[in-house]
């Protein structure tokens, strides 16, 4: 197991830490995930659940592999379903 820091993503006034994004993006590299406990604001978390809560379903689609034109989906990789934030909601424009 390895352990994690509850480094969180900002500094508390909104500005990102581009440090963090550093040790996610070194994480992905080196074990294949990036797992941060409270690396949001708990008020940003709150909207994000709540705003996922009310999504439609039809909104949601299967994950797949790849960008571009080497996406595929592949149930053996990926059997989740994903929903962009896009910056259209209060909530999403808070990221």
């Amino acid at each position: 197991m390895v352990a994690v820091k509850n480094i969180p993503l900002t500094d508390g006034n909104g500005t990102f830490d581009e440090t963090v994004f550093a040790l996610i993006a070194d994480e992905i590299q080196k074990q294949g995930y990036s797992i941060r406990p409270v690396a949001l604001p708990e008020a940003l978390t709150a909207a994000l659940v709540a705003h996922q809560q009310t999504i439609e379903r039809e909104k949601f689609a299967n994950a797949g592999i790849g960008r571009g034109d080497e996406y595929l989906k592949n149930k053996f990789v990926r059997t989740d379903e994903i929903c962009w934030i896009a910056g259209d909601t209060d909530a999403s424009r808070q990221c």
